[in-house]
């Protein structure tokens, strides 16, 4: 048993994460269609943890042609070489960027859209209230941010069964109580669940306000907030 890596893991992501995180598709949707109002013409979408790309092919595919300019942010290069093998000829312009988002300053600004989708759990819980807070200073006034995440469940038999659900999803699409329990065993200290309460105060006291849920699935939530004044923080 080894903790979870991502690394060199991107010819496979993909097909591991539609197994593996219940209504990938479907919270995706949600998530373009968010982004679909906030997205201007010509505007600047930053993907913080931006895996092979899937979510900004999904936004581009919902906005039938409006263009826009799109940062990818990720430590692993195979994800990002995914990406752009995935979004060639799509017309988008990308700027590629492998980086650790705990260590290294965001390069765009203005962004209309940021999206944060599964990656804040995977970071260490000291460095939340920095890479929200840097992501803020590099979004537009307006800007739209959108987190996805496993959060925690406040009531026992709620997360009895938010994990029986889990596990239903994960055995329909193919994946062993071998394999299960291998993932479980490396995820243990490498990703951070916590309470919808606590992820709306981290977002919050970033600089970003109006927090609420999109999208929910059990424990899986995508949560939409808005860019706060900087004067007011």
């Amino acid at each position: 048993m080894t903790d979870w890596t991502f690394t060199d893991f991107g010819p496979e992501f993909d097909e591991h994460a539609h197994a593996h995180l219940p209504e990938y598709e479907r919270a995706h949707q949600t998530i373009a269609h968010a982004a679909s109002f906030a997205l201007r013409p010509g505007g600047t979408l930053a993907d913080l943890g931006a895996s092979t790309g899937y979510a900004v092919e999904s936004i581009n595919n919902t906005l039938l042609g409006r263009p826009f300019s799109a940062y990818l942010y990720d430590l692993d290069q195979s994800m990002l070489d995914q990406a752009e093998q995935r979004m060639a000829g799509s017309g988008i312009p990308l700027e590629l960027r492998r980086m650790d988002l705990t260590a290294d300053a965001l390069e765009h600004e203005d962004a209309d859209v940021t999206l944060l989708l599964w990656t804040l759990q995977f970071l260490p819980p000291e460095s939340w209230q920095r890479v929200l807070r840097r992501a803020r200073y590099a979004s537009a006034e307006d800007g739209l941010l959108l987190i996805g995440a496993k959060t925690r469940l406040s009531d026992a038999r709620w997360q009895e069964q938010a994990d029986a659900a889990t596990a239903d999803w994960k055995t329909k699409h193919g994946v062993t109580p071998e394999e299960a329990l291998v993932k479980a065993r490396s995820l243990r200290g490498t990703m951070l669940m916590v309470s919808l309460d606590r992820l709306y105060r981290e977002i919050e006291e970033a600089g970003w306000s109006s927090p609420v849920v999109l999208f929910r699935w059990y424990s899986w939530v995508v949560v939409g907030a808005w860019a706060a004044p900087l004067s007011e923080r």
